[in-house]
């Protein structure tokens, strides 16, 4: 539902692009940028995953990203090319965490700048106070 209220919200302006379709995995070029998006994504292939689904894309961009959530911290990792990285959450604890032992983290967004010609340039962390 979020992602239809944006869309619906930003449906005059040509510059953003909402991708609400219930797929497994999203991907999205910007200039030489290739950057895909899974909530969880547990196949160890990642990058054989990229190029089958989008081989146009794959072929025609310098820099690959997969952006992945789900396990609730921070990780990277380089796959044939690919920088797959695991982000942290925003959320709280809750009785399901604390189920599963996942105690103690920190809750932290990040945020990143992708340069159309040059690929990732920066990434901001925020860390959120409890």
């Amino acid at each position: 539902m979020i992602c239809e209220t944006i869309k619906a919200y930003f449906r005059n302006n040509k510059n953003i692009v909402i991708g609400s379709e219930a797929t497994q995995r999203k991907y999205f070029r910007w200039g030489k940028n290739m950057i895909g998006f899974s909530h969880d994504e547990k196949e160890k292939n990642v990058a054989k995953i990229m190029a089958a689904e989008e081989p146009e894309m794959w072929g025609e961009t310098k820099y690959k990203y997969f952006l992945i959530g789900h396990l609730h911290h921070e990780s990277s990792n380089d796959d044939f090319g690919v920088d797959i990285r695991r982000l942290p959450t925003i959320s709280g604890k809750s009785y399901w965490t604390n189920k599963c032992g996942f105690v103690g983290t920190k809750k932290q967004s990040q945020a990143f700048i992708f340069n159309v010609e040059k690929g990732l340039t920066d990434v901001f962390n925020t860390i959120i106070q409890e």
